[in-house]
C-alpha cells in the first residue's frame, strides 16, 4: 500500500467530516470516532516507530460510515469508498 496515498485520502476524508452541515447527534457521535480514528491512523502513519494504524478496525468503522451516509452525504460516501478501495488493494 502506498503510504502517501492513504495519508491524502485520510485527510480529505477528514476535511469532508469538517464540512458536514448540522448533523443528527448520533451522527455527530459517528463522525466524532470517525474523526478520531482518522486521526490516530495519520498519525501512526506519519511516526516512523509507531508501526501500522489498526487497519481492519478502521475499514470497519469506516464501511458502517459509509452505509450510514451514503444517502444523505454522498460526497462523505464517495471519499470513505476511497479510502476503503486503498485499504482493500493493501491486503487489508
Amino acid at each position: 500500500m502506498t503510504h502517501v496515498r492513504l495519508r491524502r485520502l485520510l485527510k480529505e476524508l477528514k476535511e469532508e467530516l469538517v464540512r458536514l452541515p448540522d448533523p443528527s447527534p448520533e451522527s455527530r457521535e459517528t463522525l466524532k470516532t470517525l474523526s478520531a480514528d482518522v486521526d490516530t491512523a495519520l498519525s501512526r502513519l506519519e511516526a516512523t516507530d509507531a508501526g501500522e494504524p489498526d487497519f481492519e478496525s478502521l475499514e470497519e468503522r469506516l464501511r458502517e460510515a459509509q452505509e450510514r451516509f451514503v444517502t444523505n452525504h454522498p460526497s462523505l460516501a464517495a471519499v470513505i469508498g476511497s479510502v476503503l478501495n486503498t485499504l482493500s488493494g493493501s491486503g487489508v
